[in-house]
């Protein structure tokens, strides 16, 4: 069972098991005949197991190398010599070079008698596991041996095919034999826990792989034919092939009571006309295959290696090489084994923490995950993927952005991660190398990536795959690229669709519930369902409040000119997980005068997260956060500091009860969204006036201060008529109509002339003419 490139692990010789009972080792019957009396079933490629059953034991290919003990009986002659090879020395370049091996050579002088009599029994640590967990080790016994054409007629080249059979360290790598065309092989699998030897019970398969044909190989020779017999029951054994198989069956040519089941006999037969690639993974290998259904503890098999001419071949194809062969156990079958289940997360895409079943807000990052563990080359499969796909309905809630493959460290899938150390050929050692977020450059199919979309529909390809987004179900469907599917080792690794959004619920409170699919060559199933929730944001609310130059604090206030008061706006802002834009902004009055102000959150000052501005030609300031996100259902303080100014008019304030009122509302806007604030007031102090009533008897003199009399009485006049001309008018505009330029309260005017009468009725002229002009000033009125 040779490969085309030996240096691929080509398996010839494979366990499927699921574990039955164990129990005492069975004695076989060695010289049974009728093997493979039964013709094969002829299944579908890609036909899972029966009843959807899996491997119940699973052959490592990374062991400890632990040297493999090999003790041979019959050796008379002593014609048989044992040696150890160290990792990485072994003869046969297949094998897996950090494994040892040990190598039993024979004597060319050996002749037929002499070679039947010796057996081999090769003891195993572990070489596996059960479904279970629990170690597994295995016995190997060869017997009955037969010497190939080119050894018996003594033409054998023992430099490169000397006689003798090379065992691996590690069985999963198998055997090397040379000079030897058929073989009784025996092995039994031990559970270490129990040391109890497995019994089966039609509840495994094994399966022999690369059986060769009579054909010419590359190099213009014939191959060996190789074939196989399962000794067990008496041959009356259920076997399978796929429907296109590339082997039969036939009678051994050196036992004709011997059914063999393997590559075509027919000579002349060009290697190259079979459709079927002899190297692991490639499409058509199962081709070379048959797998038989177990029964008992031991199984025993017939293992074969004829040169064409024994078939009848023609003088070229007999020109076989010394019959070497090389056969190595693993679990796989001509059937597809179901792969595990795929498995679902949604997370955070920037913290990577798990947002199952937790509450989410609109604006919202999420990434749903789909994980998918591939299967095993060599171990529970002989083929690769030929079809790999990712589908998922996502909620309508959510805003799909993008799709694509990470591996198993969370890289993004390119060429580049499967550029390997290429040292190791053997599937074990195969891994996926670091690779970057970035899509490969290469400009091949598939390999450059590209986008196109319609309004309904968004496709993007990259070198791993083709990501489809339907916008009309809201369905994401990511196909694996034939380059990812050629490059991608299948050795177990899980490989991860990434998919990207943003929740979007309307506002509403709902449930983002999701389920993927993964689809590998035709066989779909389900991952597990994850869940969120939203609900409604909060909504954004402003109050204010305003603490007077007494310190007493509340939506009105008294406040004296020239002395500081404040605002304080406390903005609740909304919950909602994406805010772009947060402003909080007061338009102060004319009249007042901007000292200054803070933010704080939480009791922390946070005004630099913030620019904080003041519009002198709208007397307004402002505050919008650098990082609006950051304040998503936080709670802010602005804190204003103001001063009324002292030379203000405030006739305008003036309110229908004679009361002076500043108001004031803020705004806070969110996204556009704008909240105002509760109205404030604040209002200076007023001065009640004071009537002065005197009689001026005639012939009286003024006073000795001196004040010109007709200055006094100019002034006594214009506070006691009640129908004065414009320069008394002060009175009658007020309570006429307030919006006159030149008026204020009746008790501004009132209360300035008391107290330009209190002073003393010997003001001099100028007093008297300052006393009419302070009431009709705008500028002093909050004096």
């Amino acid at each position: 069972m040779r490969s085309k490139v030996r240096n691929l692990c080509k398996t010839a010789f494979i366990l499927t098991a699921i574990l039955g009972s164990a129990s005492v080792s069975m004695g076989i019957n060695t010289n049974q005949a009728h093997a493979d009396g039964k013709t094969p079933s002829k299944i579908d490629s890609k036909t899972p197991f029966p009843d959807g059953t899996k491997q119940g034991l699973l052959l490592s290919p990374d062991t400890e190398d632990t040297p493999v003990s090999v003790n041979y009986t019959g050796d008379s002659a002593k014609n048989v010599t044992l040696k150890t090879i160290k990792a990485g020395g072994g003869t046969y370049a297949s094998f897996n070079q950090k494994y040892g091996s040990q190598l039993a050579s024979f004597s060319m002088a050996t002749g037929d008698s002499e070679l039947k009599g010796i057996s081999f029994t090769a003891q195993y640590g572990v070489v596996g596991k059960t479904t279970s967990g629990d170690p597994v080790t295995a016995k190997v016994e060869i017997s009955n041996m037969q010497r190939a054409l080119s050894w018996q007629n003594g033409n054998i080249n023992s430099s490169v095919y000397s006689p003798g059979i090379e065992f691996s360290n590690n069985l999963y790598n198998g055997f090397d034999t040379k000079g030897i065309q058929s073989m009784d092989f025996k092995i039994t699998f031990t559970d270490q826990k129990t040391n109890k030897d497995i019994e089966f019970n039609k509840d495994a398969y094994i399966s022999w792989n690369s059986l060769n044909p009579n054909a010419t190989n590359p190099y213009g020779n014939g191959h060996a034919v190789e074939a196989v017999a399962y000794l067990n029951n008496d041959g009356n054994n259920d076997s399978y092939v796929t429907k296109d198989s590339v082997i039969e069956q036939y009678k051994s040519p050196i036992d004709s009571s011997l059914t063999l089941t393997g590559g075509s006999k027919t000579p002349n037969q060009s290697y190259d006309d079979v459709v079927a690639e002899d190297a692991i993974g490639a499409a058509g290998f199962d081709k070379h295959s048959v797998s038989y259904l177990l029964t008992g503890t031991t199984q025993e098999f017939s293992i074969n290696s004829f040169n064409p001419s024994s078939f009848n071949a023609s003088p070229v194809l007999s020109k076989s090489n010394g019959q070497d062969y090389w056969f190595a156990p693993s679990t796989a079958t001509v059937f597809t084994p179901t792969p595990d289940k795929p498995s679902k997360k949604v997370v955070d895409p920037d913290t990577k923490a798990d947002m199952d079943k937790q509450q989410v807000k609109d604006g919202q990052k999420l990434q749903y995950q789909v994980s998918q563990k591939v299967g095993y080359l060599g171990q529970d499969t002989l083929e690769r993927y030929t079809a790999m796909d990712w589908k998922d309905k996502l909620p309508a809630q959510f805003t799909y952005k993008s799709a694509y493959l990470v591996d198993e460290k969370g890289n993004k899938v390119t060429e580049s991660t499967f550029k390997t150390d290429k040292t190791d050929k053997t599937n074990s050692t195969n891994k996926a190398s670091d690779s970057s977020s970035s899509s490969s450059s290469s400009s091949s199919s598939n390999s450059s990536s590209s986008n196109s979309s319609s309004s309904d529909n968004s496709k993007t390809t990259d070198w791993a795959g083709t990501a489809t987004f339907d916008k009309a179900t809201n369905t994401v469907d990511y196909s694996a690229s034939a380059d990812f599917l050629k490059a991608m080792p299948m050795n177990g690794e899980t490989y991860t669709l990434v998919i990207d959004g943003v929740v979007d619920s309307g506002g509403k409170a709902s449930t983002l519930t999701n389920t993927g699919d993964v689809i590998i060559d035709g066989n779909s199933q389900e991952t597990n369902t994850v869940t969120d929730n939203t609900v409604p944001p909060t909504a954004s609310k402003l109050s204010k409040t305003v603490t007077d130059t007494s310190g007493k604090t509340g939506t009105t206030g008294n406040v004296e000119a020239g002395k500081d008061y404040s605002y304080t706006l406390t903005a609740d802002i909304t919950d909602k997980y994406a805010i772009n834009s947060l402003d909080i902004s007061d338009p102060l009055a004319s009249v007042q005068e901007y000292k200054g102000a803070t933010v704080t959150s939480d009791g922390k000052d946070v005004t630099s997260d913030g620019t904080l501005n003041f519009d002198k030609s709208t007397n307004t300031v402002d505050w919008k956060a650098k990082t609006p996100k950051d304040f998503s259902g936080k709670k802010l303080l602005m804190k204003i500091t103001v001063q009324l100014n002292k030379d203000a008019d405030l006739s305008k304030y003036i309110g229908t009860d004679g009361k002076i009122s500043i108001p004031n509302v803020a705004t806070l806007d969110v996204d556009g969204s704008k909240t105002p604030s509760n109205p404030t007031s604040v209002t200076p102090p007023t001065v009640k006036p004071t009537a002065h009533k005197f009689v001026q008897l005639t012939g009286d003199t003024p006073d000795s201060t001196g004040t010109d009399s007709d200055s006094t009485s100019d002034s006594t006049d214009n506070n006691s008529s009640s129908s004065s001309d414009s320069n008394n008018s002060s009175s009658n505009d007020t309570s006429e109509s307030k919006d006159s330029d030149n008026s204020s309260s009746n008790d501004t005017s009132e209360s300035k002339n008391s107290d330009t009468f209190s002073s003393s009725n010997s003001n001099s002229d100028s007093n008297a003419s300052s006393s009419t002009k302070t009431s009709n000033s705008d500028s002093t009125s909050t004096k």
